[in-house]
């Protein structure tokens, strides 16, 4: 299970970095974060992802790839609205893959369009 966990982290990490490339206009880089966990084999693991420091991202699209032989992706689309995004009429699109799952975040189509609020975001 550890191996998972560096993954994930892994995988976290090019995010930010994809991030921070991004918008590099901004006065601070934003941090993207996943939550950790450990489960039995066959067990549903849920792992928040946090956004702090925005000031700019009004949407994102990342990847999170990770060991086939370790994790299985059980939903066709496994990623939900996290508690910031929940009634901001955000819309998450996502799809599980063999070995990854694709998250896009979408901003609600508006003027001003809203940057996505710091928080858990999936």
């Amino acid at each position: 299970m550890r191996y998972t966990i560096y993954s994930v982290v892994f995988a976290a990490a090019v995010v930010v970095a994809v991030i921070c490339a991004i918008i590099p206009y901004a006065d601070a880089a934003p941090t993207v974060s996943v939550g950790s966990s450990s489960a039995v084999p066959g067990s549903t693991v849920n792992l928040p992802i946090t956004l702090s420091g925005n000031t700019s991202i009004v949407g994102c699209q990342f990847d999170m790839v990770f060991n086939v032989h370790m994790i299985k992706v059980n939903d066709s689309s496994p990623a939900k609205l996290g508690s910031a995004l929940y009634n901001k009429a955000f819309n998450v699109v996502s799809t599980g893959k063999p070995d990854r799952i694709r998250v896009v975040i979408v901003p609600p189509v508006q003027n001003p369009i809203p940057v996505i609020p710091n928080g858990e975001i999936i």
